[in-house]
């Protein structure tokens, strides 16, 4: 097959709703049997596991730079992808080549096919994708595979990697795909925590709410562990901020144009490098560590891109958390204004808390819808006549219009013809961002 032909064939797969009885929902077993028939790839390269609510893809992403700046070959899968399947199989950072792409995964297509007669049954998207990573890092023969869980951590597609020397990273935790996960912060802690395996390594953010759970699943897989405290390791004065970390010190790292909420996952990032700098015998480089800060870009995450008259501000937070630390670092960076939103939230979201969240800074909210077709299921956006209903039951008096139309919204915006204050801002969804972002990129001069 070809790239075409493959990225077809993996959005055929997608399915409406998750898939109720293997890794996708409750169960490892199928894509561990394919694993196996693949010879355990994933067992046979140095891995970083990486679950939690909120950064896990910055986090995945500063520790995959800073590990190839040093020198090392790593390989990152992300997920969701914002604009290119090619983001879930990263070498060294960058997108590998259509055409291996296609090649790995026909070579491991006959396994899939292989699994399809079994009693298995036929792999989902997201365990073919997570099959086609850890074949390609092995293959690539990378130093360290950076790995972003999916969703959750027991039962995710992921969760396959038993060798010892995983180092288990966990970022903040708070309330997300709860129908699935759980209700209380307990329920979703104790899901995250189940990438923890036996005699395994643990960095994790100290959180009141969740650090027994981790301490207790740690002490069960007789696991290591290293608890950070942000308070105690992060100053921020001004415009930058200082990061001292067990062997790690560095002063007035400049914060720039970097929203806030990244730098937690910068520090949970020299976290890990600390540990595995210790543990392997290399040398870490403040110099990189700052450059690699000050330089960071992660797509769809307080992304700015102008377009034709007008600066947009893309930030895919999509649960209160992640929202409360998005709005922050926008007043932080253009304080005493009030924004245009641009909205639509996914159908299973609290989009309540994000809305009383967005309220105070909103000056106007432009409502749209989306609807995804290459992600791991198909997402529908939540309607947008009860998002109009909960604004108007908050008492929000700014400016609200409904334009399901994505494209027509944006081309509305460039022609001018309405009142607006830059910046515009695009959040509530990851599938929000990406769409808008492939317009806006699509428009920009070539």
């Amino acid at each position: 097959m070809n790239f075409n032909e493959v990225e077809t064939y993996l959005y055929s797969r997608i399915k409406d709703k998750i898939d109720i009885g293997y890794s996708a929902g409750f169960s490892l077993e199928r894509v561990k049997y394919t694993l196996k028939l693949l010879d355990n790839p994933q067992e046979k390269i140095k891995t970083i596991h990486i679950a939690g609510t909120s950064g896990k893809g910055s986090t995945a992403s500063f520790i995959s730079k800073i590990l190839s700046a040093h020198g090392f070959k790593t390989g990152l899968t992300l997920s969701p992808h914002i604009q290119d399947i090619r983001e879930r199989v990263q070498i060294d950072n960058e997108l590998i080549e259509q055409d291996i792409f296609a090649k790995n995964f026909s070579e491991i297509s006959k396994t899939f096919q292989q699994v399809e007669k079994s009693n298995y049954g036929s792999l989902s998207y997201f365990e073919m994708i997570i099959c086609l990573a850890f074949y390609t890092f092995w293959k690539e023969k990378v130093d360290y595979a950076i790995i972003e869980t999916g969703l959750g951590g027991t039962f995710d597609a992921t969760n396959c990697i038993s060798r010892p020397d995983k180092v288990c990273v966990i970022t903040k935790i708070g309330f997300d795909h709860m129908k699935i996960l759980g209700n209380t912060l307990d329920e979703i802690a104790n899901n995250k925590a189940g990438i923890i395996g036996s005699y395994q390594h643990v960095i994790y953010l100290s959180q009141l709410h969740t650090n027994k759970v981790f301490r207790d699943r740690i002490n069960l897989m007789k696991s290591t562990s290293d608890m950070m405290n942000l308070e105690e390791i992060i100053k921020i004065e001004d415009d930058s901020f200082d990061l001292s970390y067990k062997t790690i010190r560095i002063n007035k790292i400049p914060i720039g144009d970097i929203p806030t909420y990244q730098i937690e996952n910068f520090a949970l990032a020299v976290g890990v490098i600390n540990y595995l700098s210790q543990r392997d015998t290399w040398e870490v480089s403040s110099e990189i560590l700052v450059e690699i800060f000050k330089n960071f870009h992660f797509s769809g995450r307080f992304e700015i891109i102008k377009s034709r008259g007008t600066t947009y501000i893309l930030d895919g937070a999509h649960n209160e958390q992640k929202m409360q630390g998005f709005i922050s670092s926008l007043i932080r960076k253009f304080p005493t204004k009030k924004y245009i939103f641009i909205l639509a939230f996914k159908a299973d979201k609290d989009v309540s808390s994000m809305i009383s969240t967005i309220i105070p800074y909103a000056e106007s909210i432009y409502l749209t819808d989306f609807s995804t077709y290459n992600q791991d299921l198909t997402h529908k956006s939540f309607p947008i006549e009860e998002i109009n209903e909960i604004l108007q039951d908050k008492l929000f008096g700014g400016i609200i219009k409904i334009e399901p139309d994505i494209s027509q919204l944006v081309s509305e915006f460039e022609s001018r013809n309405i009142l607006h204050i830059d910046p515009v801002i695009v959040t509530g969804s990851l599938y929000l961002v990406s769409e808008i972002r492939e317009m806006l990129l699509n428009r920009l001069p070539q």
